[in-house]
């Protein structure tokens, strides 16, 4: 649930407060309103008469707007999902009066977008366009990074439907940087979280002027905290930063000391100029992260390599292609904790490998000698079946053999 009220921010979140809903609120525009989502719908709203407001809600049966100017009758309209807006040009022109238009925008356009089959998200980008609204959501971030631990060929093929980006190893983390064409890295993130699943790592760090902030992430568990955010919580669980340094402290890539423990807390409550720097020094991360947060360009960091996006559908295959070679060439460590299992796991492809190449040596031989070798008149399709079977089946095992001797000899700091 959205509400637009001309009101400054202060006056906004007492109406929340108020009516005891939590939700956060946004900067004022120069138009003097303020937007504010509510986490839970409402009925009714503290709102004074003289301030003129828009609640825009989505349910289950479709779309509502109410449009309330400062004394004067409200408008209701509603909208059943695949079913057009009911007196949209209505709507228009209340909204057209209340917000004015940007730039060549005409009351027919926002009559149109409001007729049109959209969910709420949609409808609003769409507004946006056409009307001065205040702020709706934060802006993305100028500068951004993402640090993880998931397997580089992994990171590779992402960078490759995401790009362009530049990726940076350094010991077991790899380093997204952004490029010109890509400078906010949160989708990239959040793909790397949930593509590495509760093993593997994987932290955003992202600025814009002095608003900052983090995302720490292991699959489903996640922990985020930003500084100076021009968007004001109003009774949300996100506003303790006990809890968050909590969070982040048990997703943390290595076991935090109590000095360390109580340096994150006190970095969460009380940030010092540079908070990210501070964290990244906590976390353990590479030095180069903090370096690309501060950078005013992109400019070349050490060991980076750029990677362009890989054009659908030959480029993709390509990438796929080139993650699996990365991904042989380059095998992950065996955490030491699973080096046990993991090593009679492979003890155990080594000896299929051998019984099975044997027993494609034999097929051969019995092939080449038309069956004498084993006292067998002659040879038919089973022999040849089973040669083949045994070939290929020495063709798969091999290199996995190899693979998986070639992780166990790796070392893992983890």
């Amino acid at each position: 649930m959205l509400l637009l009220v001309h009101a400054p921010r202060p006056r906004a979140v007492a109406i929340l407060r108020d009516a005891a809903i939590p939700g956060r609120v946004g900067p004022s525009s120069a138009t003097g309103w303020t937007a504010a989502w509510l986490d839970e719908s409402a009925d009714a709203l503290p709102v004074r008469p003289a301030e003129s407001h828009v609640v825009l809600s989505e349910g289950g049966d479709g779309l509502t707007i109410g449009i309330h100017p400062a004394d004067g009758e409200p408008t209701l309209v509603a909208r059943r999902w695949s079913e057009p807006l009911a007196r949209s040009d209505e709507a228009a022109a209340a909204l057209t009066f209340l917000f004015g238009l940007r730039g060549d925008a005409r009351p027919e356009d926002v009559a149109e977008t409001l007729a049109g089959d959209l969910d709420l998200e949609a409808l609003l980008w769409d507004l946006e366009r056409l009307l001065e609204l205040p702020p709706l959501e934060p802006p993305p971030p100028d500068r951004s990074v993402v640090v993880t631990r998931c397997d580089p060929s992994l990171v590779r093929l992402l960078a490759r439907t995401q790009g362009p980006l530049r990726l940076v190893r350094r010991d077991d983390w790899i380093l997204v940087a952004p490029t010109d064409e890509v400078a906010d890295l949160t989708d990239t993130g959040w793909a790397l979280a949930d593509a590495g699943g509760s093993r593997d790592v994987t932290i955003l760090l992202w600025r814009r002027g002095l608003h900052q902030g983090f995302r720490i992430a292991r699959g489903r568990r996640a922990a985020s905290w930003d500084w100076n955010d021009p968007w004001q919580s109003v009774g949300l669980p996100d506003e303790d930063p006990t809890a968050a340094a909590e969070a982040v402290q048990a997703l943390s890539p290595h076991p935090l000391s109590p000095d360390d423990a109580s340096r994150l807390r006190a970095l969460l409550h009380r940030p010092g100029p540079e908070p990210l720097a501070e964290l990244t020094r906590l976390l353990g991360l590479p030095p180069v992260a903090s370096q690309v947060l501060s950078q005013e360009s992109h400019v070349p960091l050490d060991g980076e390599e750029r990677l362009e996006p890989a054009p659908l559908p030959r480029g993709l295959l390509e990438a796929m292609v080139e993650a699996m070679v990365e991904a042989y060439r380059h095998p992950r460590p065996v955490r030491r904790s699973l080096r046990f299992v993991y090593g009679l796991f492979a003890m155990g492809t080594v000896a299929a490998t051998v019984v099975v190449a044997l027993l494609a040596m034999l097929s051969i031989v019995v092939l080449a000698t038309d069956g004498s070798v084993v006292d067998q008149a002659g040879t038919g399709f089973g022999d040849w079946a089973f040669a083949g079977l045994a070939v290929v089946g020495t063709g798969v095992l091999a290199p996995t053999s190899v693979y998986r001797i070639r992780r166990l000899r790796g070392r893992s700091s983890r």
